[in-house]
């Protein structure tokens, strides 16, 4: 298993620098900030999401209006370590787990949600 380095970590949006994350990685290319980072935290926007910068998760696939495979390749070659939020205690109301409970009584997901309506009933 590969150790953690303990220098500095970049933590930023996808769109924080530009608008993608492709521009990032073009700023952390330039020669003045070679090894000045040692890891960089993405924050979750890079997942598709509908909402809230990010931390309303559809699905965990990569948002291409955000990023790409390439960008992540780009980070790892420039010798960063990566650190991504799953963010699992967020979800959009168009993920396909909150759709399932919607719409299926019987859904696996059922319990993955707090139903406000019965966790606070007779509270008011």
């Amino acid at each position: 298993m590969k150790e953690l380095s303990s220098g500095p970590m970049l933590n930023a949006y996808p769109d924080s620098i530009g608008g993608q994350l492709s521009d990032i990685v073009a700023f952390l290319s330039r020669d003045e900030l070679k090894n000045v980072f040692s890891s960089f935290y993405i924050l979750p926007s890079v997942f598709n999401t509908d909402l809230d910068r990010g931390f309303s998760v559809v699905d965990y696939s990569l948002s291409e209006d955000l990023a790409r495979r390439e960008d992540l390749d780009a980070l790892r070659a420039l010798g960063l370590d990566l650190k991504l939020d799953f963010v699992l205690n967020h979800a959009s109301v168009l993920s396909p787990q909150f759709q399932s409970m919607l719409h299926d009584p019987d859904s696996p997901y059922k319990d993955f949600f707090i139903n406000w309506n019965e966790f606070w009933k007779g509270e008011g």
